[in-house]
C-alpha cells in the first residue's frame, strides 16, 4: 500500500452473526484520525468486510472499532510495528495480475534510476478491490492469462473497478494467448478491454514489430525454429490507435 493513496482493507470478524458498524480510524498526513465506516450487511461472498482508508504517513497505526446494533463497542489496535510501512507517495507502483516476471521489462521505465519500482502482484481473484479507488495508486496493471481460472473468478465490481481505473487515466497492459478464446471473446470476463471483436488464435513467427515498441535490444527467440510459433490472439472491427502491425502468420 502506498501513503496518500486510498488503500484496500479487509475485515474478517469472527461472529458470523455480528450486524452493525464497522469503523477504520488511521492517521492522515497531519496526525488527524480519520475514519471509514461500513455497515457489516456489506460482506463479500468470503465472508470478509471490504473497506478503504487512506494513510496519510509511511509509518501508521490503524484502529478497527466494531459497533453492534445495540451500540456496544469492540476495538482492535494495530501499531506501527505490526503494520509494514506504506510505500512513499512519489515511488512508481506496477499491479501485476498473473503469473509474469517483469524485472527485465522495468528496468528502464524508471522515472529515478536511484528508486526501485514497487511490484505488487495479485494470485488470487480475492485480493483484488472492487473500486477503482482502490487501483488508483498504480501507474500501470498487467494482466497476464496463462492462469485463466484467476480472471473468471473476477466479480462485476471487479471488472467495473479496473474498467474505470483505466478511464480515469490508468494504463493496462493485456497479455493474450492461447486462452483468448476463454477469456476476450463475447460475452467471456475481459471482453470489456479487448481492442475490437475476437476472431481466433494464430501462430506468428514474425516479431520484428513487437521488438521494436518497447525499443528491446533483445530479440524474442523460439526454442525451436521449426517448432510453433507466438501464440496470437488475431482482432477485427479494431478501436482506438494501432501502434504496430504484423502479417497474420508471418
Amino acid at each position: 500500500y502506498q501513503a496518500g493513496y486510498w488503500t484496500p482493507i479487509w475485515v474478517t470478524i469472527a461472529d458470523s452473526k455480528f450486524s452493525g458498524e464497522i469503523n477504520i480510524d488511521v492517521p492522515d498526513g497531519d496526525g488527524v484520525m480519520t475514519r471509514t465506516t461500513r455497515n457489516s450487511s456489506a460482506a463479500t461472498a468470503s465472508g470478509e468486510h471490504l473497506l478503504y482508508t487512506k494513510f496519510g504517513r509511511t509509518g501508521a497505526q490503524m484502529s478497527v472499532m466494531l459497533r453492534d446494533d445495540t451500540g456496544e463497542e469492540f476495538r482492535r489496535s494495530f501499531g506501527v510495528q505490526e503494520i509494514p510501512p506504506a510505500r512513499p507517495a512519489s515511488q512508481q507502483s506496477v499491479l501485476v495480475i498473473g503469473d509474469v516476471d517483469l524485472n527485465k521489462a522495468l528496468k528502464g521505465w524508471s522515472r529515478n534510476e536511484d528508486e526501485k519500482i514497487a511490484v505488487a502482484r495479485v494470485d488470487s481473484a480475492a485480493m483484488l478491490p472492487d473500486h477503482w479507488i482502490g487501483l488508483e495508486c498504480f501507474e500501470l496493471m498487467l494482466i497476464a492469462t496463462s492462469q485463466p481460472k484467476l480472471l473468471e473468478e473476477l466479480s462485476a465490481a471487479q471488472v467495473t473497478a479496473i474498467n474505470q481505473w483505466v478511464r480515469m487515466g490508468g494504463c493496462l497492459i493485456l497479455s493474450v494467448g492461447q486462452n483468448a478464446p476463454a477469456l476476450v471473446a463475447d460475452g467471456k470476463p475481459l471482453q470489456p478491454f479487448a481492442p475490437g471483436r475476437f476472431v481466433n488464435v494464430e501462430e506468428q513467427r514474425e516479431t520484428a514489430s513487437l521488438e521494436v515498441l518497447p525499443d528491446s535490444s533483445e530479440p524474442i527467440e523460439f526454442n525451436d525454429a521449426a517448432g510453433p510459433g507466438l501464440e496470437t490472439a488475431i482482432f477485427a472491427d479494431i478501436q482506438g490507435q494501432v501502434e504496430l502491425s504484423e502479417l497474420i502468420g508471418s
